[in-house]
């Protein structure tokens, strides 16, 4: 677990055991003096977060990434503008959407491909680029581990009969008065 990244815009509560520090709380551990030092280290959903290295970090993560989860993630619109980057159009986004209504479930999935810039790229394939899950995180690992562990996805704009078109941005509509 040494080399996988992990960003937390919010703060933590303490050190995973591969992470090398002395902030590190054990689980069930009560002391004062523990809980204050943790509670110090996090920011509460209205804080603004300042670390423009982290944010950065974020965002190049997502530029090169083969696949994004989302485990457990609310969807807030706060904590999705942190993330606003342009993925790669192979990138495959799955998550869990517990207790998210359908039709909310639907707009979240074309929120997150707008997002990370692929909404363009939807039309020509009718590809749908975020695919979330009304399961709980463990029920969600269990159901798709093979696409979770599985190769990297395939650009859906590869393959197309007019080359132009992979790259291309669509045209704005007219305007009518």
């Amino acid at each position: 677990m040494p080399n996988l990244p992990i960003f937390r815009p919010y703060g933590k509560a303490g050190s995973l055991p591969w992470e090398k520090t002395d902030q590190s709380v054990g689980f069930g551990h009560c002391r004062a003096a523990d809980v204050e030092n943790a509670a110090q280290q996090i920011l509460t959903f209205t804080e603004q977060v300042q670390d423009a290295n982290l944010v950065a970090g974020i965002r190049e993560s997502i530029q090169s990434a083969d696949r994004i989860v989302f485990l457990g993630f609310g969807y807030h619109r706060q904590n999705l503008e942190l993330l606003r980057s342009a993925a790669p159009k192979h990138v495959e986004i799955r998550g869990t959407s517990f207790g998210i209504s359908k039709s909310d479930t639907r707009t979240v999935s074309e929120e997150l491909t707008a997002l990370f810039g692929l909404e363009e790229y939807m039309v020509f394939r009718d590809h749908e680029y975020a695919q979330l899950h009304a399961l709980e995180c463990a029920e969600f690992i269990s159901e798709i581990w093979r696409t979770l562990t599985g190769a990297p996805g395939v650009d859906p704009t590869m393959d197309m009969d007019v080359p132009e078109l992979a790259s291309a941005r669509l045209p704005s509509l007219p305007t009518f008065r």
